[in-house]
């Protein structure tokens, strides 16, 4: 018992002595901080160097036929990109999504659209304006769409079109752009224009 005391004494003594010796020297923590926030500004300034990277080459890779295998080539080495971006600083929803605009020029929908998800998750949705994540919300109902035309998905896909269209309106708060209004508009009825007629095949069937 007597050396279980002496040694909790000791313990004792030792986060007491630490405590007063920060107390003493008090801008130890204020260094500890800057050097955390120091490695995270390095990590999210070498993060952005290689989004930047990905953008330019998806950009290159968009300029080329769908056939194109420089279109290939270079959406892969877009990803390549964005996954370090990603592993750098996982909570910018903008590394994932120009991840999942890069696999999906490769063909890779699955993962596209998985990469999409993480995205517009709360990990890091917050990191999205409202224009932004009612892109996002675009293009992960068209991966939908293109994938699966059964009536659940096509459902999800519906209502998150609507999502960005609200999304969209609130961003421009009354000075929504006419061209960009027929284009959601156009989306949103095309989703709904597959389901009617996924339900009209269906009730034919039965």
């Amino acid at each position: 018992m007597s050396m279980w005391f002496d040694l909790g004494l000791q313990a004792l003594m030792f986060v007491v002595g630490i405590g007063i010796y920060l107390w003493m020297n008090d801008d130890i923590p204020r260094k500890l901080i800057h050097r955390y926030y120091s490695y995270r500004n390095r990590n999210s300034h070498q993060s952005r160097r290689h989004f930047v990277k990905a953008a330019e080459l998806l950009s290159k890779a968009r300029s080329y036929p769908a056939s194109s295998p420089q279109r290939v080539s270079l959406a892969a080495s877009c990803a390549v990109e964005a996954e370090a971006a990603v592993g750098l600083d996982p909570s910018d929803a903008a590394n994932h999504i120009v991840r999942a605009l890069a696999l999906d020029l490769q063909g890779y929908k699955t993962s596209a659209l998985e990469a999409l998800d993480t995205a517009l998750s709360p990990l890091a949705a917050g990191s999205l304006s409202p224009e932004e994540k009612a892109d996002a919300l675009l293009k992960r109902a068209q991966l939908r769409m293109e994938m699966c035309r059964d009536e659940s998905v096509l459902r999800v896909a519906e209502a998150e079109l609507r999502e960005a269209v609200k999304l969209k309106k609130r961003e421009y708060w009354g000075r929504f752009r006419v061209e960009e209004e027929r284009v959601l508009m156009f989306c949103l009825w095309e989703g709904m224009a597959i389901l009617l007629f996924f339900r009209f095949n269906l009730s034919l069937r039965i």
